[in-house]
């Protein structure tokens, strides 16, 4: 699809591979606009170029393996516990009083995403309320959105810069508070799993300087919190939405955890193959970075599907686009997860034998994969199993176009209100 005559995207699943991963010629957008990067100067994981991201990465990697979320189990259920809690204390407090979820699993990513990286909590889930650096993320994340788009239209970019002045001071706030807490961390001893701990124990001898320390930070903090809230509020309204597939679910759960919450552990959750395929068509119908991530095509041009694109031309793969193409996927404004089911599964359904399954790509692809997919996939199976093997929901008559949202770069989420039933 043809957007502007600099830049084309693409809804076809071939192209992932070629954009974001083999296709060596296709480079990663250096070129960034100021208004998109820290107000530090640097980058962080993210935005860095070849070299240096490869050099952060390799360093950051044990913080992201399995063994350290072996290590980080713990602290992952120490969270799940207290917010099935709060949900309860709401519930008894009023039955009938719908709760926003999107809210509460905010509270609980943020807060998870800032022990591992400042080695405490926001205490967002135990005061049930933002912290303000919260809403700094989002208002953060919509000014990196826009002047992006305003690099396309420069007779107008300073203009509207200008006027979106107060969104850059609310981007500076969220980066001098990230630096703050990270700083106090380092001076701060501490024995938790947490990523500063791993790292280091790993490799006495990183060289990360201490901006791009802060960077990366930030990135963690944005990536790994804001996308798996809304992944797992999406993943919810569906199941809510399609009460069959909620049951399934549930005698799935309930055959493997007969214990209920005390027994659920991620080793034996990633085994469990309808909550995998939950997941899965959940990120499908619902994906996080609804929009493709941009790269360049160098000067001399490059050959992409066999067709020759010109030289600075940005490409992207759509990721809403490519997921709700019917070339890609049956039915795919339907919520289906058997279509991610084993072929040779009883609960496998055949109208889906034509889907390109290998075209979901939420964590994009290559090397600039996303680095905490492992976390966020753990992290989605317990929230999510400890919800369902908990509480019955029901919809509240307002949300039921919940979908029908904008998007900065991710979803701007409405309030996803549900009525709940302890189980």
């Amino acid at each position: 699809m043809r957007t502007n005559p600099t830049t084309l995207s693409y809804s076809n699943g071939a192209a992932s591979k070629e954009i974001y991963g083999v296709h060596k010629n296709i480079k990663f957008v250096k070129d960034l606009p100021d208004q998109v990067l820290p107000p530090i100067g640097e980058r962080g994981l993210i935005v860095a170029d070849e070299k240096n991201h490869s050099r952060i990465r390799r360093i950051f990697n044990s913080g992201f393996s399995d063994q350290a979320l072996k290590r980080q189990e713990p602290l992952f259920m120490e969270y799940v516990e207290l917010l099935l809690q709060k949900l309860r204390e709401k519930v008894d407090t009023d039955p009938k009083k719908p709760i926003d979820m999107v809210n509460m699993l905010n509270f609980t990513t943020f807060d998870i995403m800032a022990d591992l990286t400042f080695g405490k909590p926001l205490g967002m889930l135990a005061n049930a309320e933002y912290h303000p650096w919260v809403s700094l993320t989002f208002k953060s994340i919509q000014y990196g959105t826009i002047a992006l788009i305003m690099e396309f239209f420069p007779l107008v970019k300073a203009l509207v810069l200008l006027l979106l002045y107060s969104m850059r001071a609310k981007q500076a706030q969220h980066h001098q508070f990230t630096s703050e807490q990270l700083e106090a961390r380092l001076k701060r001893r501490s024995d938790k799993p947490d990523f500063w701990n791993l790292v280091l124990q790993a490799d006495e001898s990183i060289t990360l300087n201490e901006k791009e320390m802060h960077a990366t930070a930030t990135d963690f903090m944005g990536a790994g919190s804001e996308t798996t809230a809304t992944e797992m509020s999406g993943l919810l309204y569906y199941l809510v939405q399609n009460p069959s597939c909620l049951e399934k679910l549930r005698k799935e759960l309930r055959g493997a955890f007969p214990g209920g919450t005390g027994d659920l552990t991620m080793a034996k959750l990633a085994q469990q193959k309808y909550l995998q395929s939950c997941i899965e068509e959940g990120l499908r119908i619902y994906p996080p970075a609804a929009i493709g991530l941009r790269r360049v095509v160098p000067p001399h041009g490059a050959m992409i599907l066999g067709a020759f694109i010109p030289g600075g031309t940005s490409v992207s793969v759509a990721q809403f686009g490519t997921y709700h193409n019917e070339r890609n996927f049956a039915l795919p404004d339907e919520f289906h997860p058997e279509r991610w089911m084993p072929r040779d599964s009883s609960e496998y359904d055949s109208r889906f034998d034509s889907d390109d399954r290998a075209c979901l790509m939420p964590f994009s692809y290559g090397p600039r994969n996303c680095i905490g997919q492992n976390l966020a996939y753990h992290e989605i199976r317990l929230v999510l199993a400890a919800l369902v093997l908990n509480f019955d929901f029901k919809l509240d008559e307002k949300c039921k176009n919940w979908t029908e949202q904008k998007v900065y770069l991710l979803w701007e989420k409405k309030p996803l209100l549900l009525e709940l039933t302890p189980m």
